[in-house]
Parts: structure tokens; sequence; C-alpha cells
């Protein structure tokens, strides 16, 4: 009878265990080099997730994040983030050219920092469609890496915009725009 008892409480904590880690837990992708990866366990009630790692359903339990650096290409479905309502700061690095995957960039009302990578191997264009507009409204700081060009229209969409920093690989805007977001009160730096 004794050994039914021990062998029930341990069939139980194992049960119990093993709830609490779905729970408290997830699996996420880590990104060590371009396209290298392997499986990184996380606790789910971590505030920042420093590692890169990808778009995958596991995140939908990381609703207490504020920041999270994303690997992205063309496919990369951001619906993942939507729950993540505490989310001030996201770095998006994009590796198989930009396409304007911003598109669905999930509203997350409390994202304040916004970093886009756009690709090394491309000749990327950053631009925003007008559809998209009410995404990007609380934006703060945006910076924006490694792109040939910037469509000046779509930066009007950042109505909150007090920060623009760009890399400047070509002459991503030209004096007049840069001196027009000036007057709007964006300081703007260019590197």
């Amino acid at each position: 009878m004794r050994k039914k008892i021990i062998l029930g409480i341990i069939i139980l904590a194992a049960i119990v265990g093993a709830v609490y880690f779905n729970m408290n837990y997830a699996v996420v992708e880590e990104y060590c080099h371009e396209y290298d990866s392997h499986k990184h366990i996380v606790r789910t009630d971590t505030e920042k997730i420093d590692k890169l790692i990808t778009c995958t359903p596991s995140l939908k339990k990381y609703t207490n994040l504020k920041s999270l650096s994303v690997v992205a290409n063309s496919e990369t479905n951001f619906e993942y983030l939507s729950q993540m309502n505490s989310l001030e700061k996201i770095p998006i690095f994009y590796f198989d050219g930009y396409c304007g995957s911003l598109k669905n960039l999930p509203e997350l009302p409390n994202l304040r920092e916004l970093t886009v990578f756009g690709s090394l191997k491309t000749y990327d264009t950053f631009t925003i469609s007008a559809e998209n507009k009410h995404i990007f409204s609380n934006i703060e700081n945006l910076d924006l890496r490694v792109f040939h060009d910037i469509d000046f229209s779509s930066l009007n969409y950042f109505e909150n915009l007090h920060t623009l920093y760009m890399l400047n690989i070509n002459n991503d805007l030209t004096e007049e725009q840069i001196k027009e977001l000036q007057e709007k009160g964006i300081d703007v730096k260019i590197s």
C-alpha cells in the first residue's frame, strides 16, 4: 500500500511540475549566427529577451515583455506579438530583405522605441502604408539602419516622434526634409 501511495505522490508531482513548466516557461528560438539557431527555454514572466529570436507561437506567452529583439524576413508573422501590451522596445533585424513586412506588426499600445535593420544584401526602402499608420503613432524613438532609401511621407505616421536616428548609406533625406522634421521638434541624428 505504501508503494502505491509513494508512486501516486510521484505521479502527482510530475503532473503538477509539467503543468507549472508549461505555464511559466516557453521554448523560443535563439539566433547565434545568421540562420544558425537552437532552442532556448526562457521563463515567461521575464521582461526582456536580449537574444535575437524568431516570431513563433510560443511568444504568445510573453505578455510581460518590455523589450524583444526579433529576427525577421519577408514572411515573418508579427501577429504572435499581439498579446504583448507591455512591449516598449523592439529591434527588428531583417535577414532576407525588408519587403515592407512591418505591415503585419500589431498595434502595441506601449511601444515607444522601434529599430528596424534592413538587409545588407538588398537595396531596401523604408516605407509604411497609410492603412497601418495607427500602429506607429506612439513611437517616440525611431532608428532606421541599413536602408538604401527612406520614404519621407512614411515618417509622417510617427505622430509622437521625438528622435529619428538613421545610418546614412545613401542620401536618405534632403536638407529640406531634415529641416522640416526639426521644425516639428524631431531630433534628427544621421551618422
